[in-house]
């Protein structure tokens, strides 16, 4: 369990296992992943429950935790899903992946021997439809394959350069060289073609 630092019991003496986190210096910055009878919930600093006991496992990454997130497990341990302590906003664990950036999210799901990606916003509504079968954010833009072709997104969802290419090489922040067919020429990531 968890008590203040007057005595009182903020979270009972009932539980397996308790991991504090903080995300701030003050106290009110402290959550609590608890696991009873091999099902994880969250608690706030106040013993308020955020996340009930439905979960294999509730993971705190550090790179997540900073915008919010905290990774969600189902009872397999097979699919996860996200929750943000800050906005309240729950993804159920129903992915093969979950990246977490500032502003949005890319999603994965196995079929067969393929994963298929999808781009959320930070509320968690799709961006995209879940068809890319390569979803890769550079730092600046998303490189993209979707039905073996290959192109560029915007972090929105955008098309900055349609899904045309047979391959795609990222050069610099703002030119890929691409090829189609037996050409091989640079295109801008506005799709400007350059030949």
């Amino acid at each position: 369990g968890v008590i203040d630092k007057a005595g009182k019991a903020i979270i009972p003496l009932q539980y397996n296992s308790i991991f504090n986190t903080k995300i701030t210096d003050s106290t009110s910055g402290v959550f609590y992943t608890v696991e009873k009878n091999n099902r994880w919930g969250m608690f706030d600093s106040s013993g308020k429950m955020l996340l009930p006991f439905d979960y294999g496992f509730v993971s705190v990454r550090k790179e997540d935790f900073k915008y919010g997130w905290v990774m969600t497990a189902d009872t397999t341990r097979q699919r996860y899903g996200l929750y943000n302590i800050q906005t309240g906003i729950h993804l159920p664990p129903a992915y093969d992946i979950i990246k977490v950036y500032p502003g949005f999210i890319i999603t994965g799901t196995r079929n067969g021997n393929e994963y298929y990606y999808q781009l959320l916003n930070s509320k968690g509504k799709a961006l995209t439809g879940a068809d890319f079968t390569k979803m890769d954010y550079n730092g600046s833009y998303l490189l993209v394959q979707r039905q073996r072709l290959y192109g560029i997104l915007d972090t929105k969802g955008k098309a900055l350069v349609a899904p045309k290419y047979d391959y795609l090489w990222e050069k610099t922040p703002h030119f890929a060289l691409v090829q189609s067919g037996s050409s091989y020429f640079y295109v801008d990531i506005r799709g400007n073609e350059y030949k």
